[in-house]
């Protein structure tokens, strides 16, 4: 089994390894993605608002299970009476109100496999959080935390403040309210949903229409993963109303359709696309993506495309990661040689054959680090692989290479992982493998 894509990979996930405030820089401070919410709050010399406090006493009252004492500091007894210091409030330093809530499940970015129920906070979102009228963060990621009616709260849009919301593998039923789209100053938004919860409880969330997403005006990222999609006709129009947008997740939408004809696209600073395992059924080329030259990530890897991409490819000038993954490409176009910036290049399972150097850019300096063309039918490895020195993760498996393996592959002194399983080539050669890889034959 070949490891995880690596550098660049920028698929997202909202499970343990999610984009976290973090990761993107959203939070006290500016990041990748350059999103703030202003001063530092961590700590607050004007201590915290009576009223304020209340209101986060109110909701603490609504949470029925707290396993890892996550808000066990939430108390107004003895020292504990400036709600600025207790764990996930941070306030204004100049007048002491409570502008982030950062209840993240603590488990939420373990590395292993856990079950985060086990982990989260229960109950519900009490209104009283509304009485935050200063708000600008706010972060209940994966929590069995829900609305009264096991919905997402409509008053969330209220919060003419907020910049981020993260309610990502909260087990929401039923729609997205589209009161959300108040949130006129929001620049982060995760609605996405886990498979782990998804099977567990049969939660669901879904949207017929996204023409809310308009009134965003400086949305940068956008998660909405396996939030049901199935019936928004028009989502690539209401996406491409977002300017300002640098990353966008729409996988496991259950999206029908890439073709919407949009003359003139508004997604100049758009960085990361993640359209994978959707429905499109449609050729490749008809798709509304391949002119947003910004792009540096595309992930459009099991969702029904078929034929290779228009040559209009070759124009992704700052591409560093393309995932094509099990679709029906069959051939390639000759514009995928001029991406000079790629780094880690998918394209598994796609019925290619044909010689591989006229899948892969031909730069100098060549920058690709992962290449990924396992269960194709190519027939060679070519002595010129030599040439991509900086590659760290070569997998061929179940293609129908034949001949010896080419002693140019000795170069690749970067090379940490190797897999040319299921293929035809001649033993002797093997021995040619310095002994820091991994490989398998």
């Amino acid at each position: 089994m070949h490891p995880t894509l690596t550098k660049l990979f920028l698929v997202l996930f909202c499970v343990a390894a999610a984009f976290s405030s973090s990761t993107h820089g959203i939070g006290t401070g500016t990041g990748t993605h350059g999103v703030g919410t202003g001063t530092d709050t961590s700590s607050s010399a004007a201590g915290c608002v009576p009223h304020e406090r209340e209101a986060l006493l109110e909701f603490k009252a609504g949470i029925t299970s707290d396993p890892t004492g996550q808000l066990a500091s939430w108390r107004q007894d003895g020292d504990n009476q400036d709600c600025c210091s207790w764990r996930g409030v941070r306030c204004s330093t100049h007048t002491g109100h409570v502008r982030e809530l950062r209840l993240r499940n603590v488990q939420a970015n373990n590395i292993t496999f856990i079950d985060h129920r086990e982990t989260a906070l229960v109950g519900q979102i009490s209104p009283s959080l509304l009485s935050l009228r200063h708000l600008v963060h706010l972060d209940l990621s994966v929590q069995e935390l829900q609305g009264p009616t096991d919905r997402i709260p409509e008053f969330l849009g209220s919060f003419k403040k907020l910049k981020y919301l993260n309610l990502s593998c909260v087990p929401f039923f039923g729609r997205v309210p589209p009161q959300l789209g108040n949130l006129s100053m929001l620049q982060y938004l995760d609605l996405s949903q886990s498979y782990v919860i998804l099977s567990s409880s049969g939660a669901h969330l879904s949207s017929i229409d996204l023409s809310w997403l308009a009134r965003l005006s400086m949305l940068r990222y956008l998660n909405m993963q396996s939030v049901n999609l199935a019936l928004v006709v028009d989502w690539a129009h209401a996406v491409n109303t977002l300017a300002s947008l640098r990353a966008l997740c729409l996988s496991w939408c259950s999206l029908q359709s890439a073709n919407q004809s949009l003359p003139h696209h508004n997604l100049t600073n758009l960085e990361e696309i993640d359209l994978s395992h959707n429905d499109f059924v449609q050729p490749t080329t008809s798709c509304w993506f391949w002119n947003i030259t910004s792009l540096r990530s595309l992930n459009v890897g099991r969702s029904s495309l078929y034929g290779p991409p228009p040559n209009s490819l070759g124009g992704l000038k700052q591409l560093r990661v393309l995932i094509f993954s099990l679709n029906s490409m069959g051939t390639i176009t000759p514009s995928m040689r001029s991406l000079c910036n790629l780094e880690v290049l998918d394209l598994r399972d796609n019925f290619l054959h044909g010689d591989i150097l006229e899948m892969l850019p031909r730069c100098s300096p060549n920058k690709l680090t992962e290449l990924h063309l396992e269960g194709n039918n190519i027939r060679a490895l070519p002595k010129l692989i030599g040439e991509f020195l900086n590659i760290v993760i070569l997998d061929l498996s179940n293609n129908q290479l034949t001949g010896p393996i080419p002693a140019e592959i000795g170069r690749l002194s970067k090379l940490d992982y190797l897999d040319l399983s299921n293929s035809q080539f001649a033993p002797r050669q093997e021995k040619k493998n310095p002994a820091h890889w991994t490989y398998t034959f």
